[in-house]
């Protein structure tokens, strides 16, 4: 996809309006994701909450998104075309 589709996404502007200070890495990574995987992770709260996040495989230390459902986890990678590894 490219950056100009990609900027367009749902996903891109939820990212900007979150975390405008990773906003450029995220799209970076997101013209270049082929596979993603997703995975339970804690969400640093007090509470002990956790989130479904979305992680590239071409950089494991980045969260391209992270959701409250596995299933709008896979939402967003059907409409960003991020294949998910099983």
């Amino acid at each position: 996809m490219s950056r100009e589709r990609i900027e367009q996404t749902a996903w891109a502007k939820r990212f900007l309006a979150e975390c405008p200070t990773s906003y450029r890495q995220a799209i970076m990574l997101a013209e270049k994701t082929e596979w993603v995987a997703i995975d339970k992770r804690d969400d640093h709260s007090s509470k002990g909450d956790f989130v479904w996040a979305i992680i590239p495989e071409i950089d494991t230390e980045f969260w391209l998104d992270g959701t409250r459902t596995k299933k709008d986890a896979l939402a967003v990678c059907k409409e960003m075309n991020w294949r998910v590894r099983r």
